[in-house]
């Protein structure tokens, strides 16, 4: 039977954000589904030309999700019992929109947005564009620090490093983000905001693990 070192390497990497994500959410209410359902697509026209204002084409705002919920609220009846009664629908769609770091792009977008009549909720994240390299420099980090780890045990133990046999990494899918984030109820409070465009977001740090084994000659 061949001996095997088994070894968990971890890397992280840091890089600064020079991407925004805008996140924007919609919501038309009515008593009516069809009526609900025609305020929110009216929303949703006039979040298209506010972001075409800003100097995006309409593709480039991207549905994240679409719902439609019944909401209900408590009633006193005539014996003093409260009970649930349906109040109406509720669209709401979620949206965002992703453009470079550049502080006059992003003032310029939230004075486009703060003059939307549909007045979305709104909240800015902080990204990088090379996304996956990123997530390369952190793998590759992981494996050489895998790698230096099972030299020095090997060296402690007597032994010498063979080959690699196996490899065993699990996908992050999550979008690097930095921990800076702003939020607001509506656009112009945001806009009205003055830091909101200068902000200088914290750096963006991933992290990256993987399993390695090798034999041991």
């Amino acid at each position: 039977m061949s001996r095997t070192i088994t070894v968990r390497g971890t890397g992280k990497v840091t890089a600064v954000a020079d991407e925004v994500i805008l996140f924007l959410v919609l919501t038309a209410r009515d008593k009516d589904y069809a009526s609900a359902a025609q305020k929110a697509d009216e929303q949703t026209e006039a979040l298209q030309n506010a972001v075409r204002r800003a100097g995006f084409a309409p593709s480039e705002l991207k549905t994240v999700d679409f719902n439609v919920r019944v909401e209900y609220e408590n009633v006193r009846d005539e014996t003093g019992v409260y009970r649930n009664v349906r109040k109406g629908f509720a669209c709401e769609r979620r949206l965002k929109l992703e453009f470079g770091a550049e502080p006059a792009r992003l003032k310029e977008t939230l004075q486009s947005l703060a003059a939307c009549e549909a007045q979305p909720e709104l909240s800015l994240s902080f990204s990088v564009r090379d996304r996956n390299g990123l997530q390369e420099r952190a793998l590759r980090a992981a494996a050489e620090n895998a790698g230096a780890r099972a030299r020095v045990l090997c060296d402690a133990a007597g032994v010498k490093l063979g080959a690699l046999l196996e490899i065993r990494h699990e996908e992050d899918q999550n979008i690097p983000l930095s921990p800076s984030r702003i939020a607001a109820a509506d656009a112009r409070t945001l806009a009205a905001t003055p830091f909101a465009a200068d902000i200088n977001p914290d750096d963006i740090v991933v992290r990256s693990a993987a399993v390695f084994t090798w034999e041991i000659e």
